[in-house]
């Protein structure tokens, strides 16, 4: 019988299927709480970990649906309420802008001040 064999999917195959940067493909891994599984025959120097997973792995369908739905995200952001939508606030009688002047006296405007400083000669 033929030994099936297992093909390995890294960063940079889901950088090529869905068009994203291997950077941002780990971000986005890290954020929906995934690690790089330990490599089995790690020994001595280099690195213990690696984002790679057999073709089978269940990992794989979480991390499609997450990468899929990071790039719908992208392309139709969540729409946030925005200042105008919100209600308007109605005003106490002494928040009406009136400093308990009675109407048609104003105040006068101030004088500006120039922050600059003056050269000596």
């Amino acid at each position: 019988m033929a030994k099936k064999e297992i093909t390995m999917v890294g960063i940079e195959d889901l950088a090529t299927e869905y068009n994203l940067e291997s950077k941002t493909i780990r971000i986005i891994l890290r954020k929906g709480g995934f690690a790089a599984p330990k490599i089995a025959d790690a020994t001595g120097f280099g690195p213990k970990t690696k984002y790679e997973w057999p073709s089978d792995s269940d990992e794989l369908e979480k991390i499609d649906t997450l990468l899929t739905t990071y790039i719908e995200n992208k392309k139709n952001p969540p729409v946030k309420a925005s200042k105008a939508s919100k209600p308007p606030v109605e005003q106490s009688p002494d928040e009406d802008g009136e400093d308990g002047e009675e109407d048609g006296e104003e105040e006068a405007p101030k004088a500006v001040v120039s922050k600059k400083k003056k050269k000596k000669k």
